[in-house]
């Protein structure tokens, strides 16, 4: 998830990330990323701080205090070193300022989330007879292996990720 108030920027690396293969929710504000949360599971969220109703602190403080399991990176203007500390003491897992190149973000993303699945060992989606492995990306039905193109793939994982509710279009 995308917690961005600037809508180009946001399109750009929504853009950016899809082409990685990335599925990208984009939010503007707190009090909204506050409810996708609530509704939905992110590997990673990537948090703004200056946004328009709350400080991107705040949002990242409610995600450790609610248990949230996703990684949090940073990506703000505030160069400064107290910015930085207290973004990174207050529990987010990396903190980029901007401007940066989309490449640097990418890696940035693949190393929380290495980090996160050494410890997890999620690497496997499981639903009914439908396995997914989410390093190979190789989709099996029964053991069988089914060709899938990347928009097809990154569907059948995010409707798995989101099994038993409702999502909208």
């Amino acid at each position: 998830m995308l917690v961005e108030d600037h809508q180009e920027l946001a399109a750009n690396m929504i853009s950016f990330l899809t082409q990685e293969n990335y599925i990208c929710e984009w939010v503007k504000t707190v009090t909204l990323a506050k409810e996708m949360l609530e509704m939905f599971e992110y590997d990673v969220v990537l948090l703004d701080l200056t946004l328009p109703n709350y400080s991107g602190l705040h949002l990242l403080e409610y995600i450790k205090q609610n248990g949230i399991n996703s990684k949090v990176i940073i990506i703000s203007a505030q160069n400064s070193l107290d910015y930085k500390i207290k973004g990174l003491d207050r529990g987010s897992d990396d903190y980029i300022t901007k401007p940066f190149p989309l490449p640097e973000l990418h890696s940035r993303i693949k190393a929380v989330t290495r980090r996160n699945s050494a410890n997890s060992k999620d690497d496997l989606l499981v639903y009914n007879e439908i396995s997914i492995d989410l390093n190979s990306m190789e989709c099996k039905v029964d053991e069988q292996v089914v060709v899938l193109t990347k928009k097809e793939f990154n569907l059948m994982v995010y409707f798995i990720n989101n099994k038993n509710r409702v999502l909208s279009k």
